[in-house]
């Protein structure tokens, strides 16, 4: 957690704020780590161009998490 390329994850994970305002903090938690892994193995993917990454990471994340989290709540709601 000391290495910067840590540091700057966890500061540009509050991209994914939304997610967590609408689903909840373990929901936002979830997403978080999931941007911090995704932010150190996604600089392959579009040639190291490290100044995109963090908000190449976020939307992969969001893109990931929010319809999950979308469909496990259409699924609580008719399993009532």
């Amino acid at each position: 957690l000391d290495h910067p390329g840590s540091q700057l994850a966890a500061l540009f994970a509050a991209t994914l704020a939304p997610a967590s305002g609408t689903f909840g903090p373990v929901a936002g938690l979830a997403a978080g780590a999931l941007h911090l892994v995704l932010v150190r193995v996604v600089g392959s993917l579009h040639g190291g161009m490290n100044l995109y990454n963090n908000g190449f990471a976020g939307g992969l994340a969001a893109g990931l998490v929010v319809p999950i989290l979308e469909w496990i709540g259409e699924w609580k709601h008719h399993e009532v």
